[in-house]
């Protein structure tokens, strides 16, 4: 039972990109009370895109910042995805909102 568990952990790591391509870069950084909520409104938005997210963070801590990051080869397009998010602001939330609510509700598509 244990050699197939350990060659099943081989075989998952038998295929890893040993490029440096998914190290985790931050493309942001905040500190605060609101700093949590930020790094997840962020993440919302870059997963919504498509693109993988890791918080690191520590909200018992308060002096810690929270981090939002990225695989370093999608860093370029998150950073485009948030200027579009904030140049897009309230009125692409909302539409975005009305677009997901229109979506979950049957018969409507």
């Amino acid at each position: 039972m244990l050699m197939n568990m350990a060659d099943r952990v081989e075989d998952e790591f038998a295929h890893v990109d040993p490029s440096h391509n998914m190290d985790a870069e931050v493309i942001w950084s905040g500190m605060g009370p609101s700093a949590e909520m930020e790094a997840v409104g962020i993440q919302s938005v870059l997963t919504a895109a498509g693109i993988d997210t890791i918080i690191n963070g520590f909200s018992q801590i308060p002096s810690v910042p929270f981090e939002v990051l990225v695989a370093r080869e999608r860093v370029d397009q998150a950073r485009q995805v948030l200027a579009e998010a904030v140049a897009g602001g309230a009125d692409a939330a909302e539409e975005g909102q009305r677009q997901e609510e229109a979506a979950s509700e049957p018969g409507l598509i």
